[in-house]
């Protein structure tokens, strides 16, 4: 039989509220300053979390909510270009 050791996994709210993490947690960022899901305001976020030594999961930018369904319809097809603004985001732009 294998030993087997678990990582933690915790979402950003954990850490929000100031809970004693064990070392080599991995706190998931999925949420920003601002509620908009446009802003880069999960930035800060990254850099004090991982300033604290933690590893980060970053799904803010491409949280689904956020997603507009919105379909445009050209003379063969019908497209959703909704996505190409997930292509544009810069994780590390302000990762210091």
């Amino acid at each position: 039989m294998r030993n087997i050791s678990a990582i933690p996994i915790v979402w950003q709210d954990v850490w929000d509220e100031k809970v004693e993490l064990p070392p080599g947690t991995i706190v998931q960022i999925w949420k920003g300053t601002s509620d908009d899901g446009i802003s880069d305001e999960w930035a800060p976020y990254l850099n004090e979390i991982a300033g604290q030594g933690y590893n980060v999961i970053l799904s803010s930018p491409w949280y689904i909510n956020y997603m507009n369904y919105g379909h445009y319809r050209t003379n063969t097809t019908i497209v959703n270009l909704e996505f190409f603004k997930d292509y544009e985001v810069e994780p590390l732009r302000d990762f210091s």
